[in-house]
């Protein structure tokens, strides 16, 4: 199969789980729904989280298994792939992939004269 060309990779700016009516079709890696791992609820919104270290280092066993801070406890837990893997994490970020850029929009609707305006944010997170 051809490369499939994601909008991220085109310098577009996206909407967090902008595919949501798209079964199936992953279009980016933002276009479809959160990690589960996030445990951050669709009835919020999308939300994008930088994932800080204290989610897996803070005494609190977010999956349940009776045991807190799997990643971050010095041992092997899960026997496989060394000590405190990605798949040790009881959390994880709801995109697994660094933000290059954001843009805000807002937008004001005046009903007295029916005039709209935007005012536009954009911030390049690239170094230079």
């Amino acid at each position: 199969p051809a490369a499939q060309t994601l909008p991220s990779a085109s310098g577009a700016f996206v909407d967090l789980f902008y595919g949501w009516n798209r079964t199936g079709i992953v279009t980016s890696r933002f276009s479809s729904v959160p990690a589960t791992r996030s445990q951050l609820a669709l009835n919020i919104g999308p939300t994008y989280c930088t994932w800080a270290y204290d989610y897996e280092h803070d005494g609190i066993d977010q999956d349940g298994d009776g045991t807190a801070d799997e990643g971050t406890d010095g041992f092997d837990t899960d026997n496989a792939n060394g000590v405190d893997d990605v798949a040790e994490r009881e959390t994880s970020p709801p995109y697994a992939v660094p933000l290059r850029g954001i843009e805000f929009r807002i937008r004001n609707y005046d009903s007295d004269t029916r005039q709209v305006r935007q005012t536009r944010v954009v911030s390049n997170f690239i170094p230079e």
